[in-house]
């Protein structure tokens, strides 16, 4: 679940309750993400917890322990990290560049790494600029010597009184890969 503070509670609430019923379990917080401006945007990582979900799932999938599966969230949730960025107008190159290169700052995230990239939207945003987003993201990436093992985009808005975008990326590195590349059926993502 992601750091807010209700969420959490309500997580940990739910975990003692398991545990009272002797079912093990876990939680594992993702964290909020960065904001490009640092002012109002209070919004948490859709892609942070993408990434997080579609690794611990596959370990699961895999009948893992769950101390094993625990520690492959954690691991994911430590190499994830996402900005959101005001929109005003449409989706451009300069904002997207903009957006990356201080993510890019913040991570540590140089020539020769690879990442995977998942792209969503709040508010008045259309799947149109979340796909430029998408494309724009390719290109400064690859300018950057950054390979890009996969862009996802995440087809559904989150209402919100302002438009904004988020861009997240995964480092994908330390064996985590294989479990971000195996097949998933789920109700809004695919993977063969």
């Amino acid at each position: 679940c992601s750091d807010d503070r209700e969420e959490k509670e309500a997580f940990i609430d739910a975990e003692g309750l398991l545990d009272e019923a002797d079912i093990q379990s876990k939680v594992v917080f993702a964290k909020q993400d960065t904001m490009l401006p640092s002012d109002s945007l209070n919004r948490y990582g859709v892609g942070s917890q993408f990434f997080l979900v579609k690794v611990a799932g596959a370990a699961a999938s895999m009948g893992m322990p769950l101390e094993e599966i625990y520690r492959l969230a954690r691991k994911t949730r430590n190499y994830t990290k996402g900005i959101n960025v005001r929109m005003n107008e449409a989706v451009t190159y300069a904002e997207t560049e903009r957006a990356l290169f201080q993510l890019l700052k913040e991570t540590g995230i140089r020539k020769g790494d690879n990442v995977c990239v998942c792209i969503c939207g709040y508010g008045d945003i259309h799947y149109a600029e979340l796909c430029s987003a998408g494309l724009f993201s390719r290109e400064v990436l690859a300018g950057k010597g950054i390979s890009i093992h996969d862009v996802v985009i995440v087809p559904i808005v989150e209402p919100a009184e302002e438009a904004s975008l988020q861009i997240t990326l995964m480092q994908a590195g330390d064996g985590l890969l294989p479990y971000y590349d195996m097949p998933c059926s789920a109700l809004y993502f695919q993977k063969c």
